[in-house]
């Protein structure tokens, strides 16, 4: 039996997404709420839809697989699975829906026995872009890339995903940290830690309450295959946890450099 090319199957995924999603996001049946999770965010038809293109993708691999997503958890759960995929349809759906740039679709996929990535991509909603990572490297619309070469954050432009105003104060409160770097941002998730891997922002991170692997295992893998320092919130290698629910913190940074002046400025 021939092996699955994971890197094309999710290629087919996120192009799909970037095509058909776009069509509904800004329509009142596309935005619809149906459900609300249990962090208070709602789930759209959107997200649903693009979650079921991803589920129609997978359905003709030859290996046993699962596919968890951030709106419907398991959505194909394979007792004898050997790879989980995992998927955010449509990361900062507040964005696509208002018709402003920041949205992207994520999809990661691991072994399950040993959880090391295998492949991952990110696609942009708004331009079209596409990130993509193999243990072969990184790329964005199949040229190579590289994070920058900043290592103060003096200097630094960093990014997080602190967009509700009860989680915005929680970073004023890092005083150390608000008051080193250069330039802060807190729009779009998994999309900026990409572009941490491209060179275009310094350095992405979480150290509130941590992110489930669906919301940055595809950032984390195309930023670390690009050459950026991935580790948790102690400066240590970051591991993917094996359940998908489990919250894990995280920094993404350019260099070392950089990520030891994250870890001096947040424990301030």
């Amino acid at each position: 039996m021939e092996k699955t090319n994971w890197l094309d199957v999710l290629k087919r995924i996120a192009t799909r997404c970037l095509t058909e999603i776009p069509k509904v996001t800004g329509s009142s049946s596309g935005g619809e709420i149906v459900a609300t999770k249990a962090d208070g965010d709602p789930s759209t038809k959107a997200d649903l839809l693009a979650e079921d293109i991803a589920a129609q993708e997978l359905s003709g691999i030859p290996e046993p697989v699962q596919l968890f997503t951030e709106e419907r958890g398991y959505l194909i759960d394979n007792p004898k699975a050997e790879y989980a995929v995992h998927l955010d349809a449509i990361d900062c759906t507040f964005l696509a829906l208002r018709g402003l740039p920041g949205a992207c679709v994520a999809a990661s996929v691991f072994g399950i026995e040993d959880m090391n990535p295998i492949a991952a991509i990110i696609g942009d909603y708004s331009s079209g872009d596409a990130y993509w990572a193999t243990d072969g490297g990184s790329f964005l619309n199949g040229k190579p890339i590289r994070p920058s070469t900043v290592r103060k954050l003096r200097d630094a432009y960093v990014t997080t995903c602190y967009g509700k105003a009860s989680r915005f104060a929680s970073i004023l409160d890092k005083r150390g940290f608000a008051g080193t770097v250069f330039w802060f941002g807190t729009t779009s998730g998994m999309l900026d830690m990409a572009r941490v891997a491209a060179g275009q922002i310094d350095a992405y991170f979480d150290l509130m309450l941590g992110y489930k692997i669906y919301d940055f295992a595809a950032g984390a893998f195309i930023a670390e295959k690009a050459g950026a320092v991935v580790t948790n919130e102690e400066g240590r290698p970051l591991r993917y946890p094996r359940d998908p629910t489990k919250r894990t913190k995280f920094i993404i940074a350019a260099t070392d450099g950089l990520l030891q002046d994250i870890l001096k400025a947040a424990s301030i």
